[in-house]
C-alpha cells in the first residue's frame, strides 16, 4: 500500500492522510461502530463468517485483491470509497463486493485437480507451528495487519483434528479424540535442515517483493541457507504468488507469455546452466501500476470514475456481455494463475510425447541400423556360395572345416 505514493492518481486521493493510514481509520470505525453505514454493509454480505467482526472481513477480502496484479488496482478505490461512506459508494461497493465474490467463486477445470485434504495434509504436518499456539495469540497476529487473505486462526480445530495432538489448545478443544490415526505424519530427518547441491545440479529460484503469501526475504534466507554454489535468485519488482504465470510481459494480456515460463524453459534448454541462463525479460517488465484497467473498473465498480464517480449499472453490463472478452475470459483466470498453469500442463505434455517420439524413433533407427548390418554381411559373400546340408555321418568329422560348398559354373 506504501506504493501508492509512488502512484500520482492514487497518491493525489490520500493526500492529508496515507492509504495505510486511511484504511487504518476504516478498520477503527468498524471495530468501534460495527453498526456504522459500511461495517454493517460488510457484514451484511458476509454474514456468514461466524459472526465475525465486520473488520475481520474487510482484511480478507483486501487480502484476496492482492493476488491479483489487476485486481489490486482496485484496492485504493475501494478503501477510498469506505472511508467516506456516502449514498453513492455504498451503491458502488455493495456491487463491488457482490461481483468479488461472484468473480473469485468462478470455477475452472484446474479445480478438479485441487486436493483440500492433501493440501492440510503437508501444512499441518510440516508447516504448523507446535505445539498450537493460543487462539487468542493467533487472533492478535491476523488482526496485526492492515491487510490479509489468511486468518488461519480459524483453522485451529482442523489442525487438532487433523493432529490429535496433546497440548492445552487441543485439549480444550476436544476434537482429536476419536479411535483412529491422525491425518498427518511425522517430520523427518531432512525437515528444516540446509540441503547441499549436488555437484552435478543447479538451483534456480524464483520469488516476488510483492508476493503476500511467501514473503521475498524467506526466498533470500532459503538461497543463503543452501549450501553451494550454483544457486541464483531472479526476483521480480511487481509480481503476486507464483511468478511462473503471474510475470506476463504486458499490463492488459492475459493469454501472453510470462517470464517466469521464458525462465524456467531456458534454465531447462540449457541442462541448469545458470550461466546460460537468458534473464533478459525480467528487465522488460511492466513497471508497477495502481490505475485500474477499464474493464476491471466497469465490472467491479460500475462507474466511469474509480474514485468519484457516479454508479452506473450499464457499465458493468457493457463488460458482462456475452460478446466481452472480459466476460469470456474472468471464468478461466479467477485468480489469474489458470491460463499459465495450463500452459504450464500442455508444455509439460509436449515434453512427455516429445520424448515418446524419441524414444520411438530411437528405436526404429537401432532396428534399421541391425537391419542394414545383417544385409551388408550377406552381400559380401560370393553369389555361388550356398549353405549345404552336412550328411549324418560326416556332421561329426573332424576333417571337416566347413559346411560351405561352391556351387560348379
Amino acid at each position: 500500500m506504501a506504493l501508492c505514493a509512488s502512484q500520482s492518481e492514487c497518491s493525489e486521493r490520500f493526500v492529508s492522510k496515507s492509504l495505510p493510514v486511511t484504511l487504518q481509520n476504516v478498520i477503527t470505525l468498524f471495530d468501534s461502530n460495527p453498526e456504522s453505514t459500511c461495517a454493517a454493509l460488510v457484514s451484511d454480505l458476509y454474514g456468514d463468517m461466524s459472526g465475525e467482526p465486520a473488520s475481520y472481513m474487510l482484511r480478507r477480502v483486501l487480502g484476496s485483491l492482492l493476488q491479483s496484479s489487476r485486481l489490486r488496482t482496485l484496492l485504493p478505490p475501494v478503501v477510498y470509497r469506505l472511508n467516506r461512506c456516502a449514498f453513492n459508494d455504498v451503491k458502488i461497493l455493495t456491487h463491488f463486493f457482490t461481483n468479488l465474490n461472484n468473480y473469485l467463486s468462478w470455477s475452472s477445470e484446474d479445480d478438479t485437480f485441487d486436493s483440500t485434504l492433501l493440501y492440510y495434509l503437508i501444512v499441518f504436518s510440516e508447516m504448523w507451528e507446535k505445539p498450537q499456539q493460543s487462539i487468542g495469540e493467533m487472533i492478535l497476529r491476523f488482526t496485526n495487519a492492515r491487510v490479509s487473505n489468511g486468518g488461519t486462526y480459524a483453522d485451529i480445530p482442523l489442525y487438532c483434528a487433523f493432529s490429535k495432538e496433546s497440548s492445552p489448545v487441543c485439549d480444550q478443544l476436544d476434537v482429536g479424540t476419536y479411535d483412529a490415526n491422525g491425518i498427518i505424519y511425522n517430520r523427518d530427518q531432512y525437515w528444516n535442515k540446509s540441503a547441499t547441491i549436488p555437484n552435478q545440479a543447479s538451483v534456480l529460484l524464483l520469488s516476488s517483493k510483492l508476493d503476500p503469501q511467501t514473503p521475498h526475504k524467506y526466498a533470500k534466507y532459503l538461497l543463503e541457507a543452501l549450501d553451494g554454489s550454483k544457486k541464483e535468485l531472479i526476483t521480480f519488482n511487481c509480481a503476486t504468488h507464483g511468478t511462473l504465470w503471474t510475470t506476463s510481459m504486458e499490463e492488459d494480456e492475459d493469454e501472453s507469455v510470462t517470464c517466469g515460463m521464458r525462465l524456467l524453459m531456458s534454465y531447462v534448454s540449457n541442462n541448469g546452466d545458470l550461466d546460460g541462463l537468458d534473464k533478459s525479460c525480467v528487465d522488460e517488465m511492466p513497471a508497477f501500476n495502481l490505475t485500474p484497467p477499464l474493464d476491471y473498473q466497469y465490472f467491479f465498480l460500475s462507474t466511469d470514475d474509480a474514485y468519484n464517480g457516479e454508479y452506473d449499472e450499464r457499465l458493468a453490463e457493457i463488460v458482462t456481455g456475452s460478446s466481452s472478452g472480459f466476460a469470456r475470459s474472468a471464468a478461466t483466470t479467477t485468480k489469474e494463475n489458470t491460463t499459465y498453469k495450463t500452459a504450464f500442463v500442455v508444455f509439460l505434455v509436449l515434453f512427455v510425447v516429445t520424448l515418446i517420439l524419441a524414444v520411438f524413433f530411437a528405436f526404429r533407427w537401432f532396428n534399421l541400423k541391425s537391419e542394414n548390418a545383417r544385409r551388408r554381411a550377406t552381400d559380401d559373400l560370393p553369389e555361388d556360395i550356398e549353405i549345404s546340408t552336412l550328411p549324418e555321418n560326416q556332421a561329426g568329422s573332424p576333417e571337416l572345416t566347413t559346411a560351405y560348398s561352391q556351387r560348379p559354373k
